[in-house]
């Protein structure tokens, strides 16, 4: 059975490439996780104010799991997965917009940005 594409969840900002990962639309705030982890996945797309998007998707294993860590690493949730690709869905199924096992609504969370951001300024 064919699993038919569906499309994010949340809005994807536009400056991001097509794909199954994205950030959500002016949700960036600018953090510098994920051009840490892979810059050549994820780039800036706005300096004032920062934000970043998706430059390239992985095309690889090693992209792959490059990306998965930065759904891992995130401060503040933006970034998303909206594929079905097992090996992400069973990494981080908070961070994928339709994460499925059979008998349990798996619903991600939502994320509380505000108690992260509050986190981050307090570190």
């Amino acid at each position: 059975m064919a699993i038919d594409p569906m499309p994010p969840r949340f809005t994807a900002d536009p400056r991001s490439v097509p794909g199954d990962f994205y950030v959500i639309q002016n949700e960036c705030m600018g953090c510098g996780i994920p051009q840490k982890i892979a810059p050549e996945l994820v780039n800036w797309v706005e300096n004032s104010p920062p934000h970043c998007g998706w430059v390239r998707q992985p095309a690889t294993k090693k992209e792959l799991k490059r990306a998965i860590e930065i759904l891992k690493q995130q401060d503040f949730g933006c970034h998303r997965y909206a594929g079905m690709d097992p090996r992400v869905l069973q990494s981080v199924p908070e961070c994928c917009d339709y994460y499925v096992q059979p008998g349990v609504d798996m619903s991600p969370p939502k994320v509380n940005w505000w108690w992260r951001l509050w986190r981050r300024l307090i570190r």
